[in-house]
C-alpha cells in the first residue's frame, strides 16, 4: 500500500490534501500539521489564489443601468418594427420580450385591459 500524506487540521481530525475532504487516519499514513503543510506549499497556494482571481467575473452593465457579474445575454425587441437590442441576465430571458420603451407600453396595456375586465365584471 502506498503511503499517503494527510493534514491534521485539529486533534483527531484529518484532511486529504488531494481531494480536500475529511478522512480518517490509516496505518502507514504520514501525518503533517496544517502549518507544516502550508509552509511546504507556498507556491501552490499562490497559484490557487491567482486562479481564483482569474475566475472572478467582470462586471457588465445591463440595459437598465445596473451592474452585474451574472451571465448575460442580448435580446431583440419583439415589437414589430423595433430592432432595439437589450442586455439582460440569462436567468431572465424567459420573461423578457421587449426593449425598455416597449416594455413600459406593454405593461400599461395589460393594466388597462385588467381595469376594463374588472369594470365590466362589476356591471
Amino acid at each position: 500500500m502506498a503511503t499517503r500524506t494527510i493534514i491534521e487540521t485539529s486533534p483527531g481530525r484529518y484532511k486529504d490534501p488531494e481531494t480536500n475532504k475529511r478522512t480518517s487516519k490509516q496505518d502507514g499514513d504520514k501525518v503533517v500539521s496544517k502549518q507544516e503543510w502550508e509552509a511546504a506549499q507556498p507556491a501552490a497556494s499562490q497559484e490557487r489564489k491567482a486562479d481564483k482571481e482569474k475566475t472572478e467575473r467582470e462586471q457588465v452593465e445591463l440595459s437598465t443601468g445596473k451592474l452585474t457579474t451574472d451571465p448575460t445575454t442580448t435580446i431583440t425587441c419583439a415589437k414589430r418594427g423595433c430592432s432595439t437590442k437589450r442586455v439582460i441576465k440569462k436567468q431572465d430571458a424567459f420573461q423578457v420580450k421587449f426593449c425598455l420603451e416597449h416594455q413600459k407600453e406593454h405593461r400599461n396595456k395589460l393594466r388597462r385591459e385588467r381595469r376594463q375586465k374588472k369594470a365590466s365584471a362589476k356591471k
